[in-house]
């Protein structure tokens, strides 16, 4: 979700089809430079996770002559108690975002730091100057 720095508010989940458009977001009546990045977590009917499990997120700007692939965030933030097969969110506060695509990775990890799921995305912000 973008953050709004002229209202204080949070755009609609920019990820899925329909979402806002993401070209020159950093300009306007309603800028955006910060996105918040939630990783949505549902576990199996039956699946139960140690209490050492970890999210994982590297969020990176795509690599070209302007950005050369920097790293906006990367962290690891435990994953607290969750029911069996239930579901929780953590989210992941990205600074500096809006003129160059970002691409996402998350990472579930168990006990002994193994990886049990990971998923990847990219936010295809521009500008159109």
């Amino acid at each position: 979700m973008l953050f709004y720095a002229g209202s204080g508010t949070l755009s609609p989940d920019i990820l899925v089809s329909g979402g806002p458009e993401l070209g020159n977001v950093v300009a306007g009546d309603n800028p955006s430079t910060s996105t918040l990045v939630i990783a949505d977590i549902s576990l199996a009917p039956d699946q139960v996770l140690s209490s050492d499990s970890r999210v994982e997120i590297v969020a990176q700007k795509s690599t070209n002559s302007y950005t050369h692939g920097r790293v906006l965030l990367e962290k690891s933030v435990a994953l607290g108690a969750v029911a069996r097969g239930g579901k929780t969110h953590i989210g992941f506060w990205l600074e500096d975002t809006g003129c160059a695509p970002v691409e996402l990775r998350a990472t579930l990890r168990g006990n002994e730091r193994l990886p049990l799921a990971s998923t990847t995305a990219t936010i295809s912000f521009t500008c159109n100057e």
